[in-house]
């Protein structure tokens, strides 16, 4: 079906959850996926609108003439929109995973620090100097990380990367821009003896001690403790397959792998004082489904 999705005029209906109406995505002749509203509640009216829409010639109302003279801004709007993101979709359709949240924070980092100051550009006009020159000022104008930096670089790599595969760029110049140095940090993890003193006495909340117990004592990042049902609890492991997201709930893990982590005695009697009889109920959470 991918193959099937980058030719022109190719389009598909769909509903966003957070939607009334429903919208459908269309390639144009370069290979661009665009988004757009029927202004139909209606499924049997949505379609009867695009059928309308495409036999007068409209499936692209507001298409460039000349997509190879596109904006960074032009080319970004909505790219980062999960629906219709080529990247996240094109991944999805391999069999991998790709998170909301992931996506989300992508398209943050694009309109927060990349369209701000290239967004006027003309992709044919960026250039790796144009590039760095941003990377470097970024930090200090934003006040933001270097990490956070370097991550709005690698969006916007990889946006590049697929205006190249769109055709619409012969190169990607921001491949060559280096990223910057991470900042030396000082401290920030817990010494041994801090640890013990941590869970040395009583919490007020017990879930709370329980959960960050378990995260010191194996490693368990905060959305696989959040995400840990009854069934993956064993005498002396834990079967860890799931990560839980605010906007997915129950999803795999950062990785996509599942991995087992061992655990003591103490451990899991303490976790099965919270265990639901649901196999598939939720540790942490007050109705064990979320």
């Amino acid at each position: 079906m991918g193959g099937i999705r980058i030719k022109e005029g190719s389009y598909g209906l769909y509903k966003p959850k957070d939607k009334d109406f429903y919208y459908y995505w269309v390639y144009d002749a370069y290979k661009i996926r665009h988004r757009y509203s029927t202004g139909c509640k209606r499924k049997a009216d949505a379609i009867e609108e695009i059928y309308r829409r495409k036999n007068i010639g409209e499936l692209i109302p507001d298409n460039p003439v000349a997509l190879k003279n596109l904006t960074l801004t032009q080319f970004g709007k909505d790219f980062w929109e999960y629906d219709t993101c080529p990247l996240v979709q094109g991944k999805i359709e391999r069999g991998g995973h790709y998170s909301h949240k992931l996506a989300k924070a992508n398209g943050a980092k694009f309109r927060d620090y990349i369209e701000p100051e290239l967004g006027q550009y003309h992709l044919k006009d960026l250039t790796s100097d144009i590039i760095d020159k941003w990377i470097i000022s970024v930090p200090k104008k934003y006040k933001i990380s270097n990490k956070t930096a370097n991550d709005a670089l690698s969006v916007l790599k990889q946006m590049l990367d697929y205006a190249v595969y769109s055709s619409l760029l012969e190169k990607n110049l921001a491949r060559p821009v280096k990223p910057l140095v991470k900042e030396k940090t000082r401290g920030g993890a817990f010494t041994v003896e801090q640890i013990k003193e941590l869970f040395a006495k009583p919490w007020d909340n017990e879930w709370a001690y329980a959960a960050c117990y378990l995260a010191s004592r194996t490693g368990m990042r905060v959305g696989e403790v959040r995400a840990l049902i009854t069934r993956q609890i064993h005498p002396t492991y834990i079967e860890v397959n799931a990560s839980w997201s605010n906007e997915e709930g129950r999803k795999t893990t950062k990785s996509g792998w599942a991995r087992r982590v061992p655990i003591t005695e103490e451990i899991c009697k303490m976790l099965m004082n919270f265990a639901p009889t649901d196999p598939d109920g939720l540790l942490f959470s007050l109705d064990g489904k979320q």
